[in-house]
């Protein structure tokens, strides 16, 4: 038991070894809102998988979430989230939100894409990412 619990933390440690995190300023592109101005992303390509975090996210739910990576080509990757409960300053409701954002590697530079559902806006956004870790 104590070797499959050593193992278990082991392949835990070895993909967050390999994990990259990314800090990323943003800007929105459109005048719809839903654009946080920062976007924290944390990706481990072993996997497929990442962990996002940005306003929205701190705010509904007070940590990181889970979001899925593909790569789009040699030099860049999408990752994809959503976003349940979040308050609209316009309608006394909460909204949720499809997230999809692709990363160039090579350059930094980020485009962020929100399909609200159930709202006919696309908001959009675009900004630079800085690797804090390799």
């Amino acid at each position: 038991m104590r070797f499959l619990t050593a193992l278990a933390v082991f392949c835990v440690l070895a993909n967050a070894a390999t994990a990259q995190i990314y800090s990323c300023v943003l800007k929105p592109d459109t005048r719809y809102g839903w654009i946080s101005a920062r976007l924290d992303l944390v990706l481990d390509e072993a996997s497929k998988s990442a962990t996002v975090d940005d306003d929205f996210i701190a705010d509904l739910y007070g940590k990181p979430i889970a979001a899925t990576l593909r790569r789009r080509d040699t030099n860049s990757v999408q990752i994809d989230w959503k976003i349940d409960g979040i308050r609209s300053k316009n309608f006394q409701m909460a909204l949720s939100a499809n997230y999809a954002a692709v990363l160039r590697i090579d350059t930094g530079r980020i485009r962020l894409s929100v399909y609200p559902i159930g709202w006919s806006s696309l908001p959009r956004g675009s900004g630079r990412c800085t690797l804090v870790r390799p």
